[in-house]
């Protein structure tokens, strides 16, 4: 059990690093968008 906890945690970074990183590209993508204000 702790091992799969483990790999869990271990994956959870990669997976919120791309989330974050498209998030930030389809806010900057956008025109018009709330970051160019």
């Amino acid at each position: 059990m702790a091992r799969f906890v483990a790999r869990r945690l271990l994956w959870l970074v990669p997976v919120l690093l791309f989330v974050s990183l498209v998030t930030f590209v389809l806010l900057h993508a956008v025109p018009g968008g709330n970051s160019t204000k």
